[in-house]
């Protein structure tokens, strides 16, 4: 059987092994493959390699052996005790190109492909759910890690694939970054690490519900994207098989700080060129816009036909044997709150529901609005710990006196209101509606259409002031009261019955503020692009760059240097020297960032 080297780690001339990256087929080291170029994007830490090789050199058989084969690439690197240690850059399959991207007639290009890409732009197989205390394997596109009022995280966790997790449930608490991630990890199979660094981010709730019907990829950046998370992937060579660790990773300022290197005496300096571009410096404000506050009230309701069409016989207004009760399927059966004042002209003539007396302050600045409202079950629980229906009252006597309604009723779907369903209204009802007495009341839930908004500026309004970042946030917090009208009122202060009622305006605030502090875009916000010569296999996607000057560059003063902390790495791409190319003397690694301005 062929010998060949190995990754492990060793000492003295082996680093003469390769001046650059080594391609292994197999574990075998390929001479005939040169890499042209590996690059490292974030967040995820996706890896991506062009080799190119000789077409002379090879032929079919052998290309097909490459592409069943295992494919690993690394580069030796010294360590201070003169032990040299190899830095795996991927492993994976080879590929061919769709686009050769190989120089010459005579060269053959060729790709990485790997697994961790390929698990990225994969879907779940399955889900885990709790039903009845028992863990149920269920269908992805099924389930959401919901958030604010839907959240539905377990109470207990549960083991999937070797790791203890929280799933989702019917009802249940708040889900939080990590939480979520943990879930997302064992019914991926991703194996993700939490680093335990960002714990306080990890501990922030969940603000997006996550469907975990879309793509791994997807359903990753989701969680991870909205927090300034990222993944950092190591991988080893331990005991003949390549053994990788994933860890999500906090704020980047928690990361290693890098300096890309000093000028030696003698040496060419190693900032070949800096590049800027993006938004001068100014004021932004910051919106983070959740859904409206949801207020239980007890609601009297409104006429919703055609006056004219009253005063026929009872027999008219029923649904049994009455050929022409299309023509009088309203009277007397839809009732409406109004509240957009559909009903308010010719022929109905009905008053307007004051929807900005209802929602009070919340409501300031509420008129019509532009879409009907819904009736939503109550803020009130029962005493079973659910919400309770919304519930319909009749009166007879002009609203003295009310009792539920005994017949069928349901809610309408297109409006605040109800319509009274029974085949054949009750007597006593239909008597009074008849006598002009008849009066209904429902007791429900209004969501506003208002939104309910926190702000915050940030920068210097005397410079600029740059467009509003709205972040929709949807359900994720929790907005919800009893007003004074409701039914329910004096039974939730006097504790006889629960209430789901909550003001999440404080913690709304406080994530707004950890947004805007970890954002990279708060301020100035800019485009870095430096080339830098030679390699920089440790410098990675999160790592923040300290200082950077090139020649003729002043890091402090010059309008192209860098703002100490403030840069930090999107991606990295490292292009080799190809073979008989002279246009330089060493690899050049061209490193993508962000940069943020000091406040």
């Amino acid at each position: 059987m062929k010998a060949c080297a190995t990754l492990a780690p060793h000492t003295g001339s082996s680093t003469r092994f390769a001046r650059g990256p080594v391609v292994f087929i197999d574990g075998c080291p390929e001479s005939r493959l040169n890499v042209q170029t590996l690059r490292v994007m974030g967040p995820l830490d996706e890896r991506t390699a062009t080799m190119t090789c000789d077409s002379r050199l090879i032929d079919g058989s052998l290309i097909d052996r490459w592409l069943r084969a295992r494919c690993a690439i690394a580069s030796p690197m010294r360590l201070v005790d003169d032990t040299v240690k190899w830095i795996v850059h991927g492993v994976g399959k080879l590929s061919v190109p769709a686009q050769d991207t190989s120089i010459g007639i005579d060269s053959r290009a060729f790709a990485i492909e790997e697994q961790w890409t390929q698990q990225l732009n994969s879907s779940l197989e399955r889900a885990f759910i709790l039903t009845e205390a028992t863990l149920t394997a269920v269908l992805p596109e099924s389930v959401t890690l919901g958030v604010g009022s839907n959240a539905n995280r377990s109470e207990q966790t549960h083991e999937i694939a070797g790791r203890e997790v929280y799933v989702p449930i019917d009802q249940g608490q708040t889900w939080t970054v990590g939480q979520a991630l943990s879930y997302w990890s064992a019914v991926s199979g991703l194996d993700l690490v939490l680093d335990p660094l960002a714990t306080s981010t990890l501990d922030e709730p969940l603000v997006s519900p996550v469907a975990l019907g879309l793509s791994v990829r997807d359903a990753l950046m989701r969680i991870i994207h909205r927090y300034g998370l990222s993944i950092r992937r190591m991988i080893e060579f331990v005991n003949g098989r390549f053994h990788e660790t994933r860890t999500v990773t906090g704020d980047p300022s928690r990361n290693k700080t890098v300096l890309p290197g000093l000028q030696k005496p003698g040496t060419q300096h190693p900032v070949m060129k800096i590049e800027r571009s993006g938004q001068g410096a100014g004021s932004r404000q910051w919106v983070a816009r959740a859904q409206g506050w949801r207020v239980e009230g007890t609601f009297n309701l409104a006429h919703g036909w055609d006056p004219s069409l009253e005063g026929q016989s009872d027999a008219t207004y029923s649904r049994s044997g009455n050929s022409d009760f299309e023509t009088y399927r309203d009277v007397y059966r839809l009732w409406v709150l109004n509240e957009d004042g559909a009903f308010s002209g010719e022929p109905f003539d009905q008053p307007a529901f004051d929807i900005q007396a209802f929602f009070g302050s919340i409501g300031v600045g509420l008129s019509v609005p532009s879409d009907p409202l819904r009736l939503l079950p109550c803020v009130t629980l029962d005493t079973t710990g659910r919400r309770k229906p919304f519930s319909v009252e009749v009166s007879t006597d002009a609203g003295s006196t009310w009792a539920s309604y005994d017949g069928s009723d349901q809610a309408l779907g297109d409006r605040a209101g109800v319509y009274l369903d029974s085949a054949t209204l009750p007597a006593a009802f239909l008597a009074a509606a008849q006598a002009g007495d008849a009066r209904v009341r429902v007791t429900a839930s209004l969501r506003s259409p208002l939104p309910v908004e926190v702000s915050r500026w940030v920068g210097n309004p005397f410079i600029d002031v740059q467009p509003v970042n709205v972040i929709e946030l949807g359900s994720a917090f929790v907005f919800e009261r009893i007003d004074p009208t409701s039914i329910h009122r004096s039974a939730v202060t006097s504790g006889a019955l629960g209430s789901l009622e909550r003001d999440d305006t404080p913690p709304m605030t406080s994530w707004l503020t950890k947004r805007v502090n970890r954002d990279a875009s708060v301020g100035q916000s800019r485009t870095l692009r430096l080339t830098l010569s030679d390699a920089w296999p440790t410098l990675l996607p999160g790592d923040v760059i300290h200082h950077a000057a090139g020649p003729g560059l002043d890091a402090n003063t010059g309008p192209q240097a860098i703002n100490p902390h403030n840069a930090v790495v999107a991606s990295v791409r490292t292009d080799w020297l190809k073979p008989g190319s002279r246009s330089f003397a060493g690899p050049i690694t061209v490193v993508e960032a962000t940069v943020e301005d000091p406040r």
